[in-house]
């Protein structure tokens, strides 16, 4: 079973593979990568500090786009969701209305939409 850490890239010397420099009071929103937006990203999280309890997806893809440019245009486009990409609300339904809110206690997962399932 893989722990926490390892799950978003901290490696057992305590390196990250991930930007933790924001104070750990911050607000942010968990963020987890599969498949090909993992792959653009090099890492399987991040954690997005936010400055209220809730962000809208639009802003959010904003700034995953900036901190990741990776992401363009296989992703994200021109701050649209790309066919190529579901995106998740903690696993439990999809997204895709850009005008959602996000809370910072839920985590977006950006997975491939793999044909077949």
């Amino acid at each position: 079973m893989v722990d926490e850490q390892e799950r978003f890239g901290i490696s057992a010397d305590g390196t990250t593979t991930y930007d933790t420099s924001m104070s750990a009071r911050q607000n942010k929103i968990r963020i987890e990568f599969y498949g090909i937006p993992r792959q653009r990203v090099g890492s399987p999280g991040y954690h997005l500090p936010v400055n209220q309890q809730e962000i809208q997806l639009s802003e959010l893809i904003e700034q995953l786009t900036q901190r990741f440019p990776s992401l363009q245009p296989d992703c994200f486009s021109q701050g649209l969701i790309s066919p190529n990409v579901k995106l998740s609300l903690d696993g439990d339904h999809f997204v895709t209305d850009i005008d959602a809110w996000i809370n910072i206690r839920q985590t977006l997962l950006v997975m491939s939409a793999d044909a077949g399932g």
